[in-house]
């Protein structure tokens, strides 16, 4: 027999309404969310002088907004199982009939992911909605995520600024202990971008114009070793006045955290495109391969 509790959240404001309403059981050390919400009359805005990304772009809307996003119903269910303090599974899905933006409208917009831990540690996110959708799957644990960015950040800053000094040698090398030392890391995801509008709002520093990009990666990190594999498609890239027909490439990148990029590194690069144009430039079928291995070229 287990226990069980109710929750009700209502909030409104200029910029909408929004009400959750769901239950939690919990027996034993296991527990259930079921819930439900919706939101009504929602509207935000930009503020023109941030261009890095959304996190940074959204304000309250007030009236020297020009970008406004309106959507006049938003409804959807969260539903979340796991034990004790740990989550196994995740289900969210969001859908309006109408998202207006600055740009376009997007009519019957969906929004839905979902989240899977597996009894042998592996762990699958789907994210599929209106404007893309991506696939994270692989052995990874997010608390170690701030601890690996951060220490590989660290090196390719460090490796940037070897390269030009043109070989000088920087004394700097990142500190390879960590206090809480973080497991390897495996993930393979899956990107396809469906509807090009929508970058101008996620990334608006990109000048992205079109695109149908389809992106598989692959990588493998722990503290000492990093290897990444990324696959690129994209039947036809607009940005910034530049125009690629049909890419196609490969890249390959492994590095040591105890080994600067010239004692040992490798770097790989290979594709293909139909067509490159600019206002300036113009040219059709290019195929490039490139190899790097430590300081070699």
């Amino acid at each position: 027999e287990g226990n069980n509790y109710r929750l009700q959240v209502r909030m409104y404001d200029d910029s909408g309404s929004i009400e959750w309403n769901g239950a939690i059981n919990r027996v034993g050390n296991t527990w259930q969310l079921q819930s439900q919400f919706t939101g009504e009359h929602l509207r935000w805005a930009t503020n023109p002088s941030h261009t890095s990304g959304i996190s940074e772009k959204l304000v309250r809307p007030d009236s020297d907004a020009d970008d406004q996003f309106y959507a006049n119903t938003v409804y959807g269910i969260l539903h979340s199982s796991g034990e004790g303090f740990g989550v196994s599974e995740v289900l969210f899905n969001a859908n309006t009939p109408l998202l207006q933006t600055p740009d376009t409208s997007f009519t019957d917009a969906q929004f839905y992911a979902d989240y899977l831990l597996n009894e042998d540690g592996l762990q699958e996110l789907r994210i599929t909605s209106t404007p893309f959708d991506f696939q994270l799957r692989g052995r990874y644990r997010v608390k170690d995520f701030p601890v690996l960015t951060e220490k590989w950040m660290s090196y390719l800053r460090n490796e940037q600024l070897r390269w030009m000094l043109k070989g000088v040698q920087d004394s700097r090398l990142p500190d390879t202990t960590i206090r809480d030392a973080a497991l390897a890391q495996q993930m393979e995801w899956q990107l396809h971008i469906k509807e090009s509008e929508a970058l101008g709002f996620l990334l608006p520093a990109a000048g992205i114009q079109h695109t149908k990009l389809m992106m598989n990666g692959r990588m493998n990190v722990d503290e000492s070793r990093m290897l990444m594999n990324l696959d690129v498609f994209d039947e036809e890239l607009r940005l910034n006045g530049w125009l690629l027909d049909s890419l196609n490439g490969q890249w390959t990148a492994s590095f040591r955290i105890d080994s600067s990029s010239l004692d040992f590194s490798v770097l790989e690069s290979r594709g293909q495109l139909k067509a490159l144009e600019s206002p300036s430039i113009r040219a059709q079928d290019l195929q490039w391969q490139a190899s790097m291995q430590a300081d070699s070229i």
